[in-house]
């Protein structure tokens, strides 16, 4: 019942009284729980992790400008990795009740999600957000919309969220575990329209992107290639008109190309640029807070807030060095496309990767794929079961009449039945005892 209820509680992850006193933790904790066994984790990798860690630790403490908050974050970090580290590696199997009920819940999860979002949609164009109270919002919480924001900038719908691009993330990465049962699933084909219906109302640029790519993907790998390529086609046909009939998506599309779309800028443009000069100034990274307290980066007229918000650069300038060894280890456990996609949709969405909310969704999708991986399994095994030939029996045919009798029952195999036979018992008298000979 772990996974299923881990599940349930996804819309709720960013919610809870505190950080650590939250529905993410909860999750992450449902999510250890449903790998039974607590020998399972202690496997040599998670020993040759525990360098990392120590490392991660050192970075923090070792810096000149960090204190107590910076090496308590950093505990938390390297925690995180560790958990995520541990569930890529372990193999968490669901009987057949706990797959069906983990698939039914998340149906449950994608429809709250996408009538929440098309009533955010409608209130929004009347000038009212239709959203759960902001003061159980732990995570995200500068990012909900305001008053202010709802007169004079364009609010987008989040769903149960604190951001479009969170939303997006969680419905990308839903959409990418089940993409194994689309050939074969009605329940698994409505949830991953479902989610991709929430994702592109959401108007987010991650989730148009990330979302098309992974239907795409799924019709291309598991349904019909020609389907594929005229989804493929539509989809850019789709982007060429929203360009030239203009609006936000045309909008967005043409800051991108200007340099001035924050969005673009903070998560691949400015960190990529400015990546080379902190590492040769700080080749041990340097502490999140110092980063941004330092207000511009030396010699380059770049905001560093402003760049703050891809894990992947991020994870590199707080660690330097460790941050290299980070990654690899993240994308050496998780062992294939699917999950390599997850991880890269997860940390392009903002800069907080290694937290126990991303710990929770990256959980509960890699073991949703592997579920529906097994599905697959067990489907294809049948199937070859079901389909292996049979061989034809042919009776009451007649024997050559050459002391064996005038009628044998004969099995016929792969040579033709020659030499399986059995006799009729009213010939039987025309066989020989042993010891004796016939006549």
């Amino acid at each position: 019942m772990a996974v299923p209820l881990a599940v349930l509680l996804l819309p709720f992850l960013q919610l809870g009284l505190s950080f650590y006193a939250s529905v993410s933790t909860l999750a992450a904790a449902l999510c250890l729980a449903a790998a039974t066994g607590l020998r399972g984790f202690l496997t040599l990798r998670i020993f040759a992790c525990l360098f990392v860690v120590w490392a991660m630790l050192a970075t923090a403490a070792l810096h000149p400008l960090a204190d107590s908050h910076d090496l308590l974050r950093a505990g938390r970090e390297a925690l995180c990795f560790l958990m995520i580290i541990a569930l890529l590696r372990r193999k968490i199997v669901l009987n057949p009740n706990q797959a069906r009920l983990a698939l039914r819940c998340l149906g449950l999860v994608a429809l709250g999600l996408a009538l929440l979002v098309i009533a955010q949609t409608i209130g929004l164009q009347r000038g009212v957000f239709v959203s759960l109270p902001h003061d159980l919002y732990v995570i995200n919480t500068n990012t909900l919309p305001t008053d202010l924001d709802l007169r004079h900038s364009r609010v987008r719908p989040s769903g149960p969220f604190g951001e479009p691009s969170y939303l997006a993330a969680v419905a990308t990465v839903l959409v990418l575990a089940l993409s194994p049962l689309w050939p074969v699933s009605a329940l698994a084909r409505g949830i991953i329209l479902v989610l991709a219906l929430a994702t592109f109302l959401s108007l987010s640029m991650l989730g148009l992107v990330s979302m098309s790519a992974a239907l795409a993907l799924i019709l291309l790998r598991h349904g019909d290639r020609r389907q594929g390529l005229l989804f493929v086609t539509v989809l850019a046909a789709g982007a060429a008109g929203a360009a030239l009939a203009g609006g936000e998506i045309s909008e967005r599309i043409g800051a991108i190309l200007r340099g001035e779309d924050f969005s673009f800028a903070s998560r691949i443009a400015t960190p990529l640029l400015a990546l080379p000069r902190v590492l040769g100034e700080a080749p041990f990274g340097i502490p999140i807070r110092v980063f941004l307290d330092m207000g511009y980066l030396p010699g380059m007229d770049l905001a560093n807030e402003s760049f703050s918000h891809n894990a992947i650069f991020n994870t590199l300038i707080n660690y330097g060095v460790i941050g290299m060894a980070m990654l690899a280890v993240l994308f050496l456990s998780a062992r294939g496309g699917i999950p390599w996609a997850i991880l890269f949709v997860l940390l392009m969405q903002n800069g907080a990767f290694w937290s126990f909310d991303k710990v929770s969704l990256l959980a509960v999708s890699v073991i949703l794929h592997r579920m529906a991986l097994g599905q697959i399994s067990g489907s294809n095994k049948a199937q070859r079961f079901v389909s292996r030939p049979l061989p034809k029996l042919v009776h009451n045919v007649s024997a050559p009449e050459n002391g064996r009798g005038k009628h044998a029952d004969i099995a016929s195999d792969s040579d033709g039945g020659s030499g399986l036979w059995r006799p009729d018992r009213r010939d039987f008298r025309h066989y020989p005892l042993p010891g004796r000979t016939g006549t």
